[in-house]
């Protein structure tokens, strides 16, 4: 499985998640800006960068340099820019959702 798979299997992980939670997801397929998902709900937006590690989650300069790839998005009322880290412990996959 090439590493753009493993990442798409990690975004449409996190489109379901949303979904269910009721927001309507648009995916931003090979991507190389700051983001990959931008989920629309009733009352709040959110836009998202997906990372993933199988060993040991992202590191802090990768995460800093995620969050400082979306400083240039308009901060606005009811928008919230994130960076959802899925790091492999064991054999599941744990999610922690920082905001950017």
């Amino acid at each position: 499985m090439t590493r753009y798979q493993r990442g798409a299997r990690r975004e449409h992980a996190a489109i379901r998640s949303l979904e269910a939670q009721g927001f309507e997801c648009l995916r931003s397929a090979q991507s190389s800006g700051p983001l990959d998902i931008v989920a629309l709900g009733a009352a709040s937006i959110r836009l998202i960068q997906v990372k993933s590690r199988a060993n040991g989650g992202i590191s802090p300069s990768e995460l800093l340099a995620a969050k400082e790839a979306m400083e240039h998005l308009p901060r606005l009322p009811g928008v919230s820019l994130e960076v959802w880290e899925y790091r492999k412990i064991g054999r599941a996959w744990v999610l922690t959702v920082h905001a950017a």
